[in-house]
């Protein structure tokens, strides 16, 4: 699984200004450099005097009011304007603060002071250059104003000059060492820039100087708290609570501490002291709102930090982490709009275009997405988590070369980044690569122990590369590390089931039903595969949403390459509710009405929109008198089963009536299955290395008029292309015996026994029965010298070879041992108990599996030995030594499909029975399409009775096993050619419904009235 990395957001504590503005606005009446026009009346001076006190007490508008109050006595009382330019400045009133100190230096233009003043305005105002100038004018005025000094240093730091903020500083305290407030400003530079003892030194001296200095306090405790000394930083922070209870910041800083230390209740309390001293105190709530993330009270989260963004309109992190928030809550436009919000205000903030690109990518909106991530790289060449996310696009493309690039490049960068290692594997394990996958996701374990997802994608590694033990490890580790992981939960069972591992069986399989009825609650994809599902006892209703969820999945991602490309809207109108709202919203901008709107203008502007829709989807020619177009897709044209069997369809179709194309989505093995197919095909087309996307158009320009699934859910599937509708009809056929669940498959290909209609509610599509058997084989072209019957002598020679007793009766069955369940084993250690002088012959695979069946052989009070495993061997070899069985036994629960047609061309009776699943029903129809229907049971008794009576009446077994020998070359069941004309007439039943205008419906085709072409 794919792990996408998601920037948490930066806990901030509040710093201080480097430099106050300059407190005593009221000029000495002794300077030199300002003499006064004429002195204040005496009830001028009064008021002056009162807002200087005002103002000394913190008392701003008090003393804003004063001072208006006086100058509507004296409007050129220049001192009146300087105080009153600094209350401004302290209520944050800039603009009024340039103003007044503006008007006393017109009254006097050689104050210095006013200067200065006036400079601090002007730099918040964000007037660097302007405020400069009326530092240097200060300066210029008064060549030893400390003031001046520091507080052009402070500019130079906002400008980032910090050399020339250090002479600043340095002049500054040459002039007047006794200010504690420069040297705090000077800390502060060594401080941010590393220089650590020399900014404690510079604290210091302001402490000596004004040992109530909280700032300074708290500004050593931060430089204890970087150096990781915890306990120091507290004890200095609590000091500085001392000297001034009433400092928010102290209380503020010692609730990060405790936040950072995951103590969130006393990190609570001490956030709840600084807001109870500073109401309006930003960081703070933001800092709640991050320990309510961490709690997963999310929307207390996304209040405090709305509350943050409220009070600081400019708090770039608040808005990045409350899309964060909003996010998870699945509120993922509000998300969008927070992340937006945040890059209004920092154009070049990393962590929000990677957030924003991760919400994009949810939305399927791939583009949009790799914009982001590429954007937060441009921001931050270091930014190892956008590195891997790109990388989890360009995977997720297909681009497995380009994804790794990027994953190495995030891992250069933290080369102790878990999760890039972890999804590094994913990509490699894409690319066939399992051993550089397991070292990946080894190197994400050793970084990181508890990375229960790095656990579990090594399992699947381990478990693809047939390494079962070591999968089920570590799946069991990934539960222990994260109880509630369904997927880990879900591939364990499968990974039991596989190497018939039992212990504990029902109380799994009550956990996997339980997660699979949340997720589908909650609209989530399954952690079940739909191919997994077949060997569970799943109901009709569970494997269909299975299916239908997992079809969803693919209609998504159509819609992300539909909204990135509109000549994929092809004529062919989707069936798929998803794609028809991504061609609306696309392609008709709006249908707005207002009640002032007429009638006649709202139908007018609902045609319009009507037939721009319309126009959107591609066309194409329009079928003309030509043969029909046949499209096979399939990623098993090679050394496979499906190639085994079908090998020869290809080639037979009737070139008269038909065109056939086929679409490989893997590259040539170089297998002499691949060579035949490709040899007797005209139209062949490799799409391994071609997107989704490509590959419809390709079909689509190729004017396919039936396009034939043969993968469905199995490994390899590309069902997206299916999801762009490329043909008029689609269905599903061979690979996956069990319903698509997709409306964009029109037609099941099956039969009569498989899917009968009263079990149609199993099927979302319509069902296309043939007139026989649906499943087809290529045993009489491949293997004809199976078909010779063992002399006795023959017989006994080949159960010496394979370890079975000459004079016993043999059991068999040769499927992989995953479709055995407890039931179906429980029949057949009864079968063995009533049968006294009976072996089971089984096929060792996979290995792992054969102690575990031995053991519940004992369990059940079977001699294990009376179980016989052969290994797997090569085809022939594997059909033809089946010949020294007696009789076969099915596994009901999901049926020998290949492996029954093998036994049958062997000459070997297949015992079934049948339950209401698709892929139970498959043998039934194998013999009764060889004109056996007798070896059909209606129940496991009526199974287990009849395999009991088959071996103890050898005379009746002897002409069943006869019948099968001699209807081998016959009966429909292996007539392949005879299939292939089945099946064209299914094409053209389906083509002349579609020509009429007709909507697909289930269809029955009838057999044959007598063999040779077919009527046109």
């Amino acid at each position: 699984m794919q792990q996408i990395a998601v920037d948490p957001g930066s806990l901030q504590c509040f710093k201080g200004g480097m430099a106050e503005p300059t407190p005593e606005a009221r000029p000495n009446s002794k300077s030199p450099a300002f003499s006064p026009l004429k002195a204040p009346s005496n009830k001028v001076s009064s008021l002056i005097e009162l807002a200087q006190r005002q103002y000394t007490a913190g008392a701003y508008e008090q003393a804003k009011n004063t001072c208006i109050a006086a100058l509507s006595l004296d409007q050129q009382a220049v001192d009146v304007h300087l105080l009153l330019g600094a209350v401004f400045c302290k209520l944050k009133d800039f603009t009024s603060a340039v103003s007044h100190n503006e008007s006393a230096l017109q009254i006097n233009s050689n104050f210095p002071e006013g200067w200065n003043n006036l400079g601090n305005a002007l730099k918040e105002l964000g007037s660097f250059e302007q405020a400069a100038v009326c530092y240097s004018r200060a300066i210029s005025l008064k060549p030893r104003f400390a003031d001046a000094f520091n507080n052009l240093a402070g500019l130079h730091i906002q400008q980032g000059h910090y050399d020339l903020a250090l002479e600043c500083f340095k002049t500054a305290l040459s002039i007047n060492q006794s200010s504690p407030n420069t040297w705090a400003n000077l800390g502060e530079l060594y401080k941010s820039s590393g220089h650590h003892l020399d900014a404690q030194h510079c604290f210091v001296k302001a402490l000596n100087l004004q040992p109530n200095n909280a700032r300074c306090w708290c500004a050593i405790a931060t430089i204890m708290k970087e150096k990781g000394h915890i306990a120091q930083a507290i004890a200095l922070f609590v000091e500085a609570i001392r000297h001034c209870p009433t400092n928010a910041e102290a209380y503020a800083r010692l609730g990060n501490i405790h936040q950072e230390l995951h103590q969130h209740d006393e990190a609570l309390g001490f956030y709840q002291h600084a807001l109870a001293l500073k109401s309006n105190y930003a960081m703070v709530y933001a800092n709640m709102a991050a320990i309510f993330y961490e709690r997963r009270d999310l929307q207390r989260c996304v209040d405090y930090y709305e509350h943050a963004t409220q009070l600081e309109p400019n708090f770039a992190d608040a808005f990045n982490n409350m899309g964060n928030a909003l996010k998870e809550t699945g509120r993922i436009h509000e998300a969008i709009n927070a992340y937006r919000m945040c890059l209004r205000i920092r154009n070049d903030h990393p962590h929000a275009f990677n957030n924003l690109g991760n919400a994009m990518k949810d939305l399927g909106r791939v583009q949009e997405a790799m914009t982001c991530y590429q954007a937060a790289i441009r921001c931050n060449c270091h930014f190892a988590a956008a590195q891997s996310n790109l990388a989890s696009l360009l995977k997720e493309q297909g681009k497995s070369d380009l994804a790794i690039a990027c994953y190495r490049e995030a891992i250069r960068i933290d080369p102790t980044f878990a999760d890039a290692y972890s999804n590094m594997g994913n990509a490699y394990k894409d690319a066939g690569n399992l051993q550089d996958a397991i070292a990946s996701y080894l190197m994400a374990i050793r970084l990181k122990p508890t990375f229960a997802d790095a656990h579990s994608n090594l399992a699947s590694t381990y478990k693809d590369s047939g390494l079962i033990n070591e999968a089920i490890h570590y799946y069991r580790q990934a539960i222990t590390l994260k109880p509630d992981f369904p997927d880990a939960l879900c591939n364990l069972v499968h990974s039991l089931q596989f190497v018939s591992s039992w212990d504990n069986r029902d109380l799994y399989l009550d956990q996997l039903r339980r997660c699979l009825k949340q997720q589908l609650s909650q609209g989530i994809c399954p952690s079940v595969q739909p191919f997994h599902a077949l060997c569970y006892p799943l109901n009709a209703a569970e494997i269909i949403s299975i299916s239908m969820k997992y079809a969803e999945k693919a209609s998504l991602q159509a819609c992300a390459y539909l909204a990135l490309d509109p000549l994929l809207a092809f004529q062919f109108a989707p069936p798929c509710p998803l794609l028809r709202n991504t061609l609306t919203s696309h392609y008709v901008s709006s249908l707005s009405s207002s009640s002032s709107s007429s009638s006649s203008s709202s139908s007018s502007s609902s045609s319009s929109s009507a037939s721009s829709l319309a126009s959107a989807f591609i066309t194409r020619s329009s079928p003309r008198a030509r043969k029909l177009r046949i499209g096979y897709v399939s990623s098993d044209f090679g050394n496979h089963p499906l190639s085994h069997l079908m090998q020869s369809v290809f080639g037979f179709h009737d070139r008269r009536y038909f065109d056939i194309f086929l679409y490989a989505l893997t590259p040539s093995d170089n297998s002499q299955w691949r060579q035949k197919i490709e040899e007797e095909n005209d139209h062949f087309a490799v799409l391994s290395q071609v997107s989704d996307a490509e590959a419809a158009k390709r079909i689509f320009c190729d004017e396919i008029d039936i396009l034939v699934n043969l993968n469905g859910y199995t490994k390899g599937a590309r069902n997206e292309i299916f999801a762009l509708c490329p043909a008029p009809i689609q269905m599903l056929y061979m690979g996956f015996p069990g319903t698509m669940g997709a409306s964009y498959i029109d037609y099941l290909i099956t039969d009569s026994v498989t899917s009968p209609p009263h079990l149609s509610d199993f099927y979302t599509e319509s069902l296309l029965r043939m007139p026989h058997c649906y499943f087809v084989n290529d045993h009489k072209q491949s293997y004809p010298n199976v078909l010779h019957i063992l002399t006795p002598e023959e017989r006994a020679c080949m159960r010496t070879q394979y370890g079975l007793p000459h004079t016993a009766f043999v059991f068999c069955n040769f499927c992989q041992l995953y479709k055995l369940d407890p039931p179906t084993f429980d029949a057949w250690c009864n079968i063995l108990h009533r049968t006294p002088n009976s072996v089971l012959w089984l096929l060792r695979f996979p290995p792992l599996a054969e102690p575990n069946i031995r053991r519940e052989a004992i369990a059940r009070g079977i001699d294990p030995s009376r179980l016989v495993f052969t290994d797997v061997a090569v085809k022939e070899e594997y059909i033809a030594r089946g010949r020294a069985a007696d009789l076969c036994l099915d596994t009901p629960l999901c049926n020998g499909h290949t492996t029954g047609c093998d036994v049958l061309w062997a000459g070997v009776p297949v015992l079934t029975c049948p339950l209401e699943k698709m892929a139970s029903r498959v043998a039934a129809s194998l013999v009764s399409a060889l004109g056996v229907p007798e070896l059909v049971t209606d129940s496991f008794t009526d199974y287990e009775n009849k395999a009991v009576w088959l071996a103890s009446h050898t005379a009746e077994l002897k002409e069943l096993r006869n019948k099968v020998e001699r209807n081998r070359t016959s009966a429909p069941l292996f007539d392949t050619r005879k299939w292939v004309r089945d099946l064209e007439r299914c094409f053209e039943a389906v083509w002349e419904r579609h020509l009429l205008g007709l909507p697909p419906t289930s269809i029955d085709v009838a057999p044959e009235e007598k063999s040779g072409e077919p009527p046109r």
